[in-house]
């Protein structure tokens, strides 16, 4: 609990103070409007004077505490004032703006302290940021109004065991104390791609809207780190975005470079930015002669993966590979939703006819629209088997793309 030093003084109902009315009647004419004059003043007057001073002086402390949850201390000198004035703007800020109409969430989660959108690879990280973006409030319910809180500084989720393996959690704010404080949930019912979940009742990680803000729509238990937050009332935990957990319990990545087996673990429920998944085999060519759907390279590896906590943004996929063919052969490329042996979308054809041989361009691409949860987009090939079909690799001659917001 924090201290207060500074007390209401003859605040007793029996003090020696003069009555209200009397007091009242000598602001006309008399000590309350001249003052005291030189000699003895009557105690129960000072101590009128005194009490109405501290006790006005008390209340605000108090209110100051109460704002910051904060010692508001006596310690004399200059400092002393200087920091209680301080102390007296932040307090007032603060209410004021909590008595405002809910703002909607003003930071993102990021892998990346200080860094609301990242430019680099963060892989395997343990560790989730929310960071300001717009602000630095977030509207948290507390069983009968939003009030806005406030982060100074980043808050930190420490993510653990309890978020399983390549399993999805929600993560929440809640207000512990008059501190915004994050938690992630349990695990969603299901995380199979295509047919992801949250399960819905209790012990879930459902959520519903209060006021148009997502929040939590059973009684919940939210863990950081080493700490556990059991028994958060429903509707009091306001939803900030969701994880994709790796194959390690605990950890989770953010790709922004070209590679194999894209994701962006981390999405946004507000402050969303476009995210762009770029993806392609690193080997240099290689070949195939089968009339059948495979993934390319036959590599489980050649696939990226959107990631929406709502089913709220469409998305977009293609593929662009440079495919070597001799004559009358024809090689494809496509992306399979959820499938390593089915094209989606617009496929890409190379064939050559009457030329002996040739490279050409296959472009293929998707459109869809909001999926909830995880989807997996696998690269995939095609050959005739008339001749041998040359598909070449690297980012120079195989360039995969996924873009949605979060």
């Amino acid at each position: 609990m924090s201290t207060v030093d500074f007390l209401p003084f003859a605040n007793d109902a029996a003090a020696n103070v003069v009555t209200q009315a009397a007091y009242a009647a000598a602001a006309a004419g008399g000590y309350v409007q001249y003052g005291f004059s030189s000699g003895l003043a009557p105690s129960n007057q000072l101590n009128k004077v005194w009490r109405q001073s501290s006790v006005m002086t008390a209340a605000m402390a108090n209110m100051v505490s109460a704002a910051l949850s904060a010692d508001v201390l006596d310690s004399g000198g200059g400092a002393s004032v200087t920091a209680l004035q301080a102390q007296l703007v932040a307090a007032i800020q603060t209410v004021a703006v909590s008595a405002l109409p809910p703002v909607t969430p003003q930071g993102r989660l990021t892998p990346t302290t200080g860094t609301p959108v990242i430019l680099a690879d963060i892989t395997g990280t343990t560790t989730v940021y929310y960071t300001a973006y717009t602000g630095t409030f977030v509207p948290v319910w507390n069983g009968t109004s939003f009030t806005n809180l406030n982060f100074a500084s980043d808050l930190t989720l420490t993510l653990t065991s309890a978020a399983a393996a390549n399993g999805i959690v929600d993560v929440f704010a809640i207000n512990v104390g008059g501190v915004l404080t994050l938690g992630f949930g349990p695990v969603w019912a299901t995380a199979t791609p295509g047919s992801c979940a949250r399960g819905s009742g209790a012990g879930t990680t459902a959520i519903s809207r209060i006021g148009g803000l997502w929040v939590n729509s059973n009684i919940i238990t939210l863990y950081n780190g080493a700490s556990t937050y059991s028994n958060v009332p429903a509707g009091q935990a306001t939803y900030l975005g969701s994880v994709w957990v790796n194959s390690v319990a605990g950890q989770t990545s953010c790709h922004v470079t070209y590679g194999q087996s894209r994701k962006f673990g981390i999405w946004n429920a507000y402050n969303r930015v476009p995210l762009t998944l770029i993806g392609g085999d690193a080997t240099g060519s290689w070949t195939y002669n089968t009339a059948t759907w495979r993934l390319a390279n036959n590599s489980a590896s050649n696939s990226f993966g959107s990631f929406m906590g709502l089913a709220e943004e469409g998305l977009t996929a293609s593929i662009n590979q440079n495919i070597s063919i001799t004559t009358g052969a024809t090689g494809k490329v496509a992306l399979g939703l959820n499938s390593t042996t089915v094209p989606s979308g617009k496929q890409g054809i190379s064939f050559v006819g009457n030329a002996t041989s040739g490279t050409q361009n296959a472009y293929a691409c998707y459109e869809g629209p909001p999926v909830l949860g995880i989807n997996t987009f696998n690269m995939l090939e095609y050959a005739s088997v008339t001749a041998t079909t040359t598909f070449s690799g690297a980012s120079t001659d195989m360039l995969a793309s996924l873009n949605y917001r979060g």
